[in-house]
C-alpha cells in the first residue's frame, strides 16, 4: 500500500464524514420544523431530504468497497513483507547450503505471488518477485537448469507486464537486465541496463559496474564467433561505462569498496585491449 492510496482514501473518508455530518444536520432540522407544527407553529410542509439520503446510501456502498479492497490490500502487503524479509534473509546468508537457500527462495515466491494475487496492481510486488526469480536460479543452475530457465522467464514476463506502470522503473530494469544475463540474452540484458545508466546516471553507479561487466562477457561471445571488431567495441564501451561510474564516486569512502572494483575490472579490460593492440579505453 502507498502513500498515495492512502492519501485518496483519506480524502475520500473526510468527504463521506462530510456527507454524514450535513444529513445529520438536514435531519435535525426538519425534526425541529415538525415540532414546531405539532405546537401550533408554522404549518409549511416539511418534505423529506431525499438527496441527502442518496448520497449517504451511495457513499455507504463506495465505502463498503473501498474497505473490501483494503482488506485485500493488507493481506497482499503482509505476504509481501513476509517475501521481502525471505529476501534480506537470502541476501545475508548467500553462504548456506543450496538446499536451505532453496527453501527460503521458494517460501518468498509463494508469498510474492500470493501478494500479486491478492493486488495485481501493485508493480512493486512483481519488481521483487522478478528479484526473487534471479535469486532462485542463482541456485537452482545447477541443481536444475531447467527449473533456473523456467523461474527466470516467469520473473521477466511479470516484469515486462508493469514496465510502463511501475514507480520504480529503475529497480525493474535492473532485476530485468539480472535476468536476461542469466539466461544468456546479453543484448536484452545490455539494452536495459543502459537504460538505467542513461536515465538515473546520478545514482545508480554501481550500474555501470554490471553493465560492464555484461559487455565484457559479450565480447568474449563476440569473440568466440570470430567477431573481433565486435568485441573490441564492446571492450572499449565496458572500459568507458566504468570511467563514467568511477567518476561519480572516487574521494567516497562509503564507496571505496565499489570504486576497488572497477579499478580491479577496468585493469581487466584494458589488458585485453593491448593483447588486440586496440588501445585503452575511451575516457568519458
Amino acid at each position: 500500500m502507498t502513500i498515495f492510496d492512502t492519501a485518496v482514501s483519506m480524502e475520500f473518508f473526510y468527504i463521506f464524514i462530510g456527507v454524514v455530518v450535513s444529513l445529520t444536520g438536514v435531519v435535525t432540522a426538519r425534526e425541529e420544523k415538525m415540532d414546531q407544527n405539532a405546537h401550533g407553529g408554522d404549518p409549511e410542509k416539511t418534505g423529506t431530504p431525499w438527496p441527502f439520503f442518496a448520497a449517504a446510501a451511495v457513499m455507504s456502498a463506495l465505502v463498503a468497497v473501498n474497505s473490501v479492497y483494503y482488506l485485500k490490500a493488507w493481506a497482499a502487503d503482509n505476504n509481501f513483507l513476509y517475501g521481502l524479509g525471505n529476501i534480506k534473509y537470502y541476501e545475508a546468508n548467500k553462504t548456506a547450503a543450496p538446499q536451505a537457500r532453496l527453501k527460503i527462495l521458494d517460501l518468498t515466491l509463494s508469498h510474492l505471488d500470493a501478494s500479486m494475487e491478492q493486488n495485481p496492481v501493485e508493480s512493486h510486488y512483481d519488481v521483487y518477485y522478478g528479484l526473487a526469480s534471479n535469486y532462485y536460479a542463482d541456485v537452482m543452475k545447477d541443481l536444475n537448469p531447467d527449473a533456473a530457465k523456467y523461474q527466470l522467464n516467469e520473473g521477466i514476463k511479470r516484469l515486462l507486464a508493469c514496465k510502463d506502470v511501475t514507480w520504480e522503473p529503475e529497480d525493474l530494469y535492473m532485476t530485468l537486465a539480472g535476468a536476461y544475463t542469466r539466461l544468456g540474452g546479453l543484448d536484452n540484458a545490455i539494452r536495459y541496463s543502459k537504460v538505467v545508466v542513461d536515465d538515473w546516471d546520478h545514482q545508480n553507479f554501481y550500474t555501470r559496474y554490471n553493465l560492464a561487466d555484461i559487455l565484457m562477457k559479450r565480447a568474449d561471445k563476440r569473440s568466440a564467433d570470430g567477431d573481433a571488431a565486435g568485441a573490441r567495441d564492446d571492450l572499449r564501451e565496458a572500459g568507458g561505462e566504468l570511467k563514467k561510474g568511477e567518476a561519480v564516486i572516487v574521494g567516497r569512502e562509503d564507496f571505496a569498496h565499489v570504486y576497488g572494483q572497477m579499478l580491479e575490472l577496468e585493469k581487466k579490460i584494458e589488458k585485453r585491449l593491448e593483447k588486440t593492440g586496440a588501445g585503452t579505453a575511451p575516457a568519458p
